[in-house]
């Protein structure tokens, strides 16, 4: 594509060259391609600049208070430069125009819990109406025909996010449903994304090395409805949420239309969920979910565990409901919601891995925050644990918010039976410490043991399973990694289970 095609900012230099890429690492930049050089919190890509031009950019975009050294450095080499006082911006701005591309219809969920588990139902529901849809996130970029379980970030850079959009688009992809994490709606990743329906699953602590305090960080995902969504889109809310209130007078404001889900909801409502139910037809377990929908009392069976599913699959139905638009929501709606029993397990999320020889049962999640933790093992401890005693095998990752480490030990020994606290994702601290941290949060009395190594705890646990006992391994989900010192280690709690349970 021509430079002068991309950007209506100021080019100097040749504007009629052609632009074979577009890339922010100075590493992917090959022959014809645009350099952007962003300053990030960890590196400013302006150090890159030199790197970049040695392999074969041609035109480089900058910010507006770039030193003279850069610029010098950009014009002694005879490239265009570029400048703009809003780089994240204007770096959406370019990858939409070179990846014009998308789906017909984008949903998109933000929230601390649930989105992973919100766009696979999403997906699915999709699928099952017969469109071809695909979701985006934590686990990476999935439909029914193609699998990319090798994402970077929730929410993927700009350039990424664009990119993947209009290759799905030509894939014949009609229906996308994408994570929005704060940082990717802070940081501008999702800026020129066409969505038609947004949502809101909750809010509790977490990112709080990065956003500081819990204000900041909702003002992050508020930016998904006041700034991009279009007006006449859908918000879809959490009703049972302290935020609910402020996340409609914001919807109000935009001219959004809203869905509510939740047992306090008047379009989606819950009112009950029967836990433990074994669906004779399809042969799964789960629950079934007796609800409300736009006036009309509907059961149905959900073949995936967790009262917090509940609600997301309630999310997911508001979101496939706001993406299509229909004339009838309430009787589109009801449609949807007869089509939850098609849904299916979420890797990491309440996985069931398994049943020990002593007749133990093993799960695996991906709860990495006080909030998530507390939901799991309360969850746990209302069903499944009225036939025996729960365990939970956890730790805390290095380099993020500390405050949160007792207080999931605290949560951890006052809901399990018995606790193993172990390593997850140290980076570079001292795995020692952060166990350490974890404990002194730890209840007196309780049946705590500490173990670093995370395949020995995960095998002690399951060996201290009784008959109608179950154990939780926390933390990592459907991660397959483990970063010790800067070193990345292959480590799937799933599969160390398996073979475990295996052995």
């Amino acid at each position: 594509m021509i430079l002068s095609e991309l950007t209506n900012l100021e080019i100097i230099g040749s504007s009629s060259m052609e632009i074979k890429g577009l890339s922010e690492d100075s590493r992917k930049i090959k022959q014809g391609f645009l350099f952007i050089a962003t300053p990030g919190t960890a590196q400013d890509g302006r150090k890159y600049i030199k790197n970049a031009i040695e392999n074969g950019a041609v035109a480089v975009l900058v910010p507006e208070d770039t030193d003279d050294s850069y610029l010098n450095l950009i014009k002694d080499n005879n490239i265009t430069l570029i400048k703009t006082k809003d780089i994240r911006g204007e770096t959406a701005k370019l990858a939409v125009s070179f990846y014009p591309k998308q789906p017909e219809t984008i949903v998109a969920v933000t929230g601390t819990s649930g989105k992973t588990s919100t766009v696979q139902f999403v997906r699915e529901l999709n699928s099952l109406l017969g469109y071809k849809s695909a979701s985006i996130g934590t686990i990476g970029v999935i439909s029914d025909d193609f699998a990319d379980y090798d994402p970077a970030n929730t929410s993927p850079d700009a350039i990424t996010m664009h990119r993947t959009l209009n290759d799905i688009a030509n894939r014949g992809i009609t229906h996308a449903a994408i994570e929005a994490s704060s940082h990717g709606i802070e940081l501008k990743r999702l800026e020129a994304v066409r969505f038609k329906a947004v949502a809101f699953t909750n809010l509790s602590r977490d990112h709080l090395d990065y956003h500081s305090t819990m204000e900041e960080y909702f003002r992050c995902k508020l930016g998904l409805f006041n700034r991009l969504i279009p007006q006449g889109g859908y918000a879809v809310l959490n009703s049972d949420i302290e935020q609910y209130q402020e996340l409609c007078r914001t919807a109000k404001e935009r001219g959004l239309n809203i869905i509510s889900f939740g047992k306090k909801s008047d379009t989606l409502r819950l009112i009950s969920i029967q836990r433990d139910v074994h669906d004779s037809v399809s042969g799964k377990y789960g629950q079934i979910i007796k609800t409300e929908i736009f006036g009309k009392e509907l059961a149905v069976f959900l073949p995936v565990l967790g009262d917090f599913q509940a609600f997301n699959t309630l999310c997911a139905v508001g979101l496939v409901v706001g993406g299509e638009q229909p004339a009838s929501a309430e009787n589109f709606a009801r449609k949807v919601f007869g089509l939850l029993p098609g849904v299916s397990e979420v890797r990491g999320r309440m996985e069931f891995i398994g049943r020990s020889k002593s007749g133990g049962s093993v799960f695996v999640d991906y709860a990495h925050k006080p909030d998530a933790l507390l939901s799991v093992l309360s969850i746990m401890k209302e069903s499944i644990g009225k036939t025996g005693k729960i365990g939970v095998v956890f730790g805390c990752g290095g380099n993020r918010d500390k405050g949160k480490r007792p207080i999931m030990g605290g949560i951890a020994t006052d809901l399990a039976d018995f606790t193993i606290v172990t390593d997850d994702n140290p980076r570079f601290e001292e795995p020692d410490e952060i166990r350490k941290e974890i404990l002194a949060g730890c209840k007196a009395g309780a049946v705590v043991k500490e173990i670093g190594s995370r395949a020995e705890a995960i095998k002690i646990g399951i060996e201290m399973l009784k008959e109608g006992d179950s154990l939780v391994i926390a933390g990592k989900g459907h991660e397959t990694e483990q970063i010790v010192k800067g070193t990345v280690h292959h480590f799937d709690d799933a599969e160390e289970a398996r073979k475990v349970l295996s052995a």
